[in-house]
């Protein structure tokens, strides 16, 4: 079958969050009141900006520590990560990674990831690309639910593009679309913020995907500008009929715009795609 071009799947995928965003503005102003007779002046774009700004961080970031590790966060961000996995005592995997986020909008996010994967899955050791991944993430509203509480609502889509070393034991052979819908709720005071959220994996080139996968974030800054992060992960696997779940912990440390970190990652129940796994990683900021 013909592979599907993932630039032009990419700039649809793009360009549809932007026109939904615009498209949501303009039905909100055309639902709002007139006055006859009353001029009105259109604010600056720069008035636009800086009150959504404003209602940003107003739920608690991205100043934050740790805000970089908030999928639905407003901050910029590049992580540089090796991560080790213990597949099953005599197999294992190094993950070299790059993840980062970049803001086009006080509502659009735009998130991206690369991997590069050494492994030995196939009993022998290959090092190769793994996959491209791009996330455009939408912010559809802030509400403020009380004095304590605030809640984000976010949606967008992911498009993982396999770079083809399936062979070789690295990565699994198919690109990949996957939407996807997520809430955060922030505590003004303790700067608790806790993310769950719901994505679906459906693959639209190569061995067939189809999977619905929960997560449930818990992020706590820290004194000294550290942070603490819980990541909990259920996937269904409706086409291998498995649910191989999953769970991280990362401690880190800010130091000013950049920052380290650790991981730990332990893989749960007899579905499991690993046995156990550590990581570390440095983050910019900007």
């Amino acid at each position: 079958m013909a592979r599907t071009s993932p630039q032009r799947l990419t700039i649809a995928i793009v360009s549809f969050v932007i026109n939904a965003g615009v498209l949501a503005q303009e039905a909100e102003s055309e639902s709002q009141p007139v006055v006859e007779d009353t001029p009105i002046t259109a604010p600056a774009q720069s008035d636009i900006d800086a009150l959504a700004t404003d209602e940003l961080e107003d739920l608690g970031e991205p100043e934050d520590a740790g805000a970089g590790s908030n999928p639905l966060s407003s901050s910029s961000k590049l992580d540089i990560r090796v991560d080790y996995f213990d597949l099953d005592g005599s197999k294992d995997r190094f993950d070299i990674n790059l993840r980062g986020g970049v803001m086009l909008h006080p509502r659009l996010k735009l998130a991206y990831e690369v991997h590069y994967w050494s492994t030995n899955i196939t009993g022998t050791t290959k090092d190769n690309w793994e996959r491209l991944v791009l996330r455009p993430i939408f912010f559809v509203d802030d509400v403020k639910l009380s004095e304590r509480w605030g809640m984000r609502i976010a949606t967008g889509v992911e498009l993982s593009i396999d770079a083809d070393n399936a062979d070789e034991g690295i990565g699994s052979g198919s690109d990949q679309i996957a939407p996807l819908f997520g809430l955060a709720f922030n505590n003004r005071e303790s700067k608790l913020t806790l993310i769950p959220f719901v994505q679906h994996f459906l693959s639209y080139d190569g061995p067939s995907v189809n999977i619905t996968a929960f997560r449930l974030i818990a992020l706590k800054p820290l004194p000294d500008s550290m942070w603490l992060r819980l990541d909990a992960k259920l996937p269904f696997d409706w086409a291998n009929d498995t649910v191989p779940a999953s769970l991280e912990v990362e401690l880190g440390k800010m130091l000013g715009s950049w920052g380290v970190y650790g991981t730990g990652f332990f893989g749960i129940g007899g579905d499991r795609l690993y046995d156990w796994g550590v990581g570390t990683g440095i983050r910019f900021t900007f």
